[in-house]
Order: structure tokens, then sequence, then C-alpha cells
């Protein structure tokens, strides 16, 4: 047998125990950097050996790269380029990229973003014209870079194993919100802020040690929400996107979050902007009232004899605020506002956990504590995730 087929033939043997591997593991693909568009990424693999196949399905190995080789990727038409200079090495309709060990880190750079990551990269075109970026990786690899995204570096263990907890429950739920994109979920806050894969060893213990656990009321998956800081009180699910959700409802929190750096701020206001809030027909510019909600935020706007029922979630965005939990006065011209916490508020706050934890409360008093009636298991609808 030549020395080139016995090659081959000891890749496919490892590739064979690599997927048995992995068959045992949870994967999930994630969509990467659509919101910039890339055209091209530069790819780095510096402590493994990548192997290039031709499509996911009966993929087709047509190339193999030492370690520490990084190389471009480049979008030609509809075809996928690989470079390396301004050599075309290889050229693709779907690019497998899959390193040569379990979990294997590797970069992706170019002029606007850079990002580590772990797992395989799937790389194709988009319909609009861009690269789409695929990034196959175990779920709590993925959920390592999750937490880290969204709740930052903190020291709180229990806190990041709140948080990793509403984390994974969200991905379970909603994986198959960009299925006929080609993957499950996305790396915005659409679905979860996924920046790099995390290196923070309280991040990655605090996922593994929870490993599969989930948060459930009544045998479902929860809708497990969560806002940087809810400025004393968690929001109503009803009065913020008029939803009834029995375990989304207000908290008294101010004990826990009071002293973070969000709890309180204050802002000016031009009234042109607080005009926004106020129908254009509309003849008089200086009566506006609200009626708070049961958390404090604005629920029913008043203006002249009319009343106009409007969500927290509109107030927020339409005037740009960190939160709408707000108490305003109008002086010569403009709305001084004073504010309480950071995003709609809703579920679990995550300064308040910070605020619990180290007080000594477990992740599972934290999780109870701002989703009412739920209790933590474990499911098993991902196992057949394809």
């Amino acid at each position: 047998m030549k020395i080139k087929q016995i090659y081959f033939v000891v890749v496919y043997f490892i590739l064979f125990i690599l997927f048995s591997l992995h068959a045992h593991g949870r994967e999930v693909k994630i969509g990467l950097w659509s919101d910039i568009e890339p055209k091209s990424v530069r790819y780095h693999s510096e402590k493994h050996e990548v192997w290039l196949f031709e499509g996911t399905q009966n993929a087709q190995l047509k190339k193999t790269l030492h370690k520490d080789t990084p190389f471009s990727i480049k979008l030609s038409g509809k075809k996928i380029e690989l470079y390396q200079g301004s050599d075309v090495l290889e050229t693709f309709d779907t690019l497998y990229i899959y390193p040569n060990a379990i979990h294997a880190d590797f970069t992706l750079k170019n002029p606007y973003r850079t990002g580590n990551y772990k797992g395989k990269l799937i790389c194709y075109a988009h319909t609009n014209g861009y690269l789409t970026l695929v990034n196959e990786i175990d779920i709590e690899w993925y959920l390592c870079g999750v937490v880290e995204s969204e709740i930052g570096r903190i020291k709180q263990t229990e806190a990041l194993k709140a948080q990793t907890l509403c984390a994974r429950t969200y991905v379970i739920r909603g994986y198959k919100r960009h299925l006929q994109e080609g993957f499950h979920l996305c790396d915005q806050q659409h679905c979860q802020a996924y920046k790099s894969v995390s290196t923070y060893k309280p991040v990655i213990d605090a996922v593994f040690a929870t490993k599969g656990e989930v948060i459930m009321y009544q045998g479902k998956l929860i809708d497990a929400l969560f806002s940087a800081c809810c400025g004393g009180v968690t929001a109503d699910a009803q009065e913020v996107w008029n939803k009834d959700i029995p375990y989304l409802k207000p908290v008294l929190d101010g004990k826990y979050c009071q002293g973070s750096k969000n709890f309180k701020w204050s802002i000016c206001l031009p009234y042109s902007e607080w005009r926004k809030l106020i129908p254009a027909e509309d003849s008089i510019p200086s009566i506006l009232y609200y009626i708070p909600d049961q958390s404090g935020r604005p629920h029913k706007i008043l203006y002249r004899n009319t009343e106009s029922i409007m969500n927290d979630n509109t107030v927020r965005t339409q005037l740009r605020l960190r939160s709408a939990k707000i108490k305003y006065t109008i002086q010569n011209g403009s709305v001084w506002i004073e504010g309480y916490g950071f995003g709609h508020g809703v579920g679990l706050c995550q300064e308040g956990a910070i605020g619990m934890a180290k007080q000594g409360f477990t992740y599972q008093n934290i999780v109870k504590y701002y989703y009412k009636d739920v209790i933590l298991g474990y499911d098993t609808e991902m196992d057949t995730v394809e």
C-alpha cells in the first residue's frame, strides 16, 4: 500500500473515532458575525492540525494543514477560496474545517472583529452575498462563552451558576430558531451574546459543575429571561410584552442590587424627545403623565383627555433609556429623568444575583427567587439535535 493511501486510511480511522466520541456529546451550531456580513476571515489553529473537507454530509477530505499554519478564507461569488499569502490553495462550495482534537481552539480574525472559539467551523456563501460562518461546538463549551459574554468575569460562583442555568435553558428551549439558515442559534443578543469561548476558570467551573441542569415550570423549560439590573423590583412579562407568564412576575430585589452601578441613574432629555410618546395630533405639549405598573415602570400614558396603554419596552426603546423604571419632572423645556435599573427587568436580575451570591445564597436559591414556582432538573430534548 502506498504511503499516501496509508495516510488517508489513518486519517479516516481517526475521524471515525472522533465522530464516535462527539456522538456522545451534544453540539450546537452557532452562526457567527452576521451583523458585520464578512467577506473574508483569517483562521489560525496554533496547537492543532486541521482537516479541510468539502461539505458536511459525505464530506470529502481535500487538504490537511499542519498546526500553527494560518490561512485566509475568502468569498468569491458563491465559492469559498482558501488562501495562503496570495496563493489559492483550494476552492470549496462548503468548507468544513475539522481540527484533529476534540474541543480544539482556533482564532478567527478580520479587520472588524477577532474571536477565539472551540470545535469546528463551517463556511459557505450566504444568499445576501457575504460569508456565513458557523461554529459547531459542544453545548457546554458554548455556554462558557455565553456566560462570560452576558455577565462578565465576576468572582461570585453561585451567580455564575445561576446565569449558566438561565443560558442553558434558553439554548435548549430555543435551539431551532435559525434552522432554516443552517444553524441553531446566532451569536447576537437575539439569541444570546457569544463573543468568544471563555478561558476564565470560574466560568468554566460553573458551567461544568451544573452540566445539563435546566429550569422548568410544570414539566416544561421556562423562558429564562434576564436583565442587567432590575432597579429594585423585576418587571412583569405581562406589562412589558403583554405575555402573561406565571413564573415571570415582579420580585422585590432592592436589598440585593441596590449597591450596583446600574441601580440608579439620571438623564436630561429635550422635550422634543419626550414628545415621541405623545401622538402628533395632540395639541397640548405640556401634559403627559403615566400610571406605573406593579414594578414602577410606565404602564398607562395619559395625555389630554385620552388614555394610551404603552408597555414598558416601548417607553424604554423609544426614548433610548437604560430602563423604563423612571421618575421625571418637566422644567424649562427639558425633562429630567431619574431612572433605576438597566434592561427590560424581566426574570433574573444579574446584579441582584451577584448581590445574593455575596450574601451566601446558592444558585438554587437565586434561580428560585427570581422565577416563581420553578424546579431544577435535567432535559434531554437536545440529545437528538441534528
